[in-house]
């Protein structure tokens, strides 16, 4: 007999579990071909490699979630007494973690350029034999990459919303 309780997800909202672990690999699919597109454009311009860099780390919070959502299952043992239902939490740590990161690594980042007086060109790429502004193809990639990002956003939400409204209080066995 176990006297640590038991934390059990409902029945009737599985489905939303479901549908959030569902969502959460469509959004790493999504951003991870937005990185892909944005890596072939990056080219010289500072800007697109501070949009790749914010895609890769926008896979973050996804995989996180699906790693929570596997932990918060296991059963509460000796040193977890009260079980691991605060593995959503800990993903929301980590994403804001590397958010903040993120900023930290872009704003020192920016003001060395600053300070060295750095301003890259943005050149050509040749395409289906025609040679374009590679800046058109950075648009194009920014565009579908930040259509991606806030298709993302909005879904890992509302599947963190769904997964947190699936717990039942605790019971005794």
């Amino acid at each position: 007999m176990n006297p640590f309780p038991v934390y059990v997800f409902q029945p009737e909202l599985a489905h939303e579990r479901e549908r959030a672990r569902r969502l959460s690999w469509l959004s790493i699919w999504l951003l991870m071909s937005a990185a892909l597109l944005m890596a072939f454009t990056v080219g010289n311009s500072q800007t697109m490699k501070t949009a790749w860099v914010s895609d890769v780390l926008s896979l973050v919070p996804p995989i996180a979630l699906l790693i929570a959502m596997r932990v918060e299952l296991h059963p509460p043992t000796e040193r977890f007494p009260y079980g691991y239902t605060r593995a959503i939490s800990i993903s929301f740590l980590v994403t804001a973690a590397v958010l903040s990161l993120f900023g930290l690594m872009l704003f020192i980042d920016a003001a060395l350029k600053l300070f060295r007086g750095e301003r890259p060109p943005i050149g050509t790429v040749v395409i289906f034999g025609r040679q374009i502004w590679a800046g058109w193809t950075m648009i194009a990639a920014l565009a579908t990459a930040s259509r991606a990002a806030s298709w993302s956003a909005a879904s890992s939400s509302r599947s963190r919303t769904s997964c947190r409204t699936a717990r039942s209080p605790p019971t005794q066995k």
